[in-house]
């Protein structure tokens, strides 16, 4: 309904990842399934996350939950690195046969940031344990963060699109 046709919309999206800069990305497709054309690469996954961080860091909460309730029925989270490695964000998981196991996570401590992508393992456990062996390796050489800065009606924003009253969402995250 946004273009038209979906290949209008794939078209619109991987212009978009152009504006973005995420020149290695190309859409086919809605739905992100497999297509020999549509590609992607770990750079511009790990820039996507980047800009989703940086524009909404009010969201910061929502990547935390490793679950969420919606019309009676709860959600849990793909990503079990959420309840394993401290202060993971989960940004993006996915699987398909052609690109096997991937994710796209960013993992907070001490005031730093590093943003990890994995892309091509052959089981989400073998996944797993890379995301959480490149973060623990690479935390400690990241550079200090400066503390995101967004107004309360940015977190009221938040609140509201998982219709909780509570601007902190920290209810299920189990991160504080």
């Amino acid at each position: 309904h946004i273009a038209g046709s979906e290949a209008k919309f794939a078209r619109r999206m991987t212009g978009k990842a152009r504006q973005l800069g995420l020149y290695d990305t190309r859409f086919t497709n809605a739905s992100g399934l497999y297509h020999w054309r549509q590609q992607t690469t770990a750079r511009d996954m790990a820039r996507l996350a980047n800009l989703l961080l940086n524009r909404f860091p009010h969201f910061e909460t929502v990547w935390r939950l490793r679950e969420f309730d919606h019309k009676d029925k709860t959600y849990v989270s793909h990503n079990r690195l959420l309840s394993r490695l401290y202060g993971a964000m989960g940004m993006k998981t996915g699987y398909i046969r052609a690109s096997g196991y991937n994710l796209a996570t960013a993992v907070q401590r001490n005031g730093k940031r590093v943003i990890v992508v994995v892309l091509g393992s052959d089981s989400a456990q073998s996944r797993d344990r890379r995301v959480a062996a490149l973060a623990e390796r690479s935390l400690p050489r990241a550079q200090a963060k400066a503390e995101a800065k967004f107004s309360a009606a940015q977190r009221k924003r938040a609140a509201a699109w998982l219709n909780r009253p509570d601007p902190t969402l920290t209810a299920k995250s189990g991160q504080t």
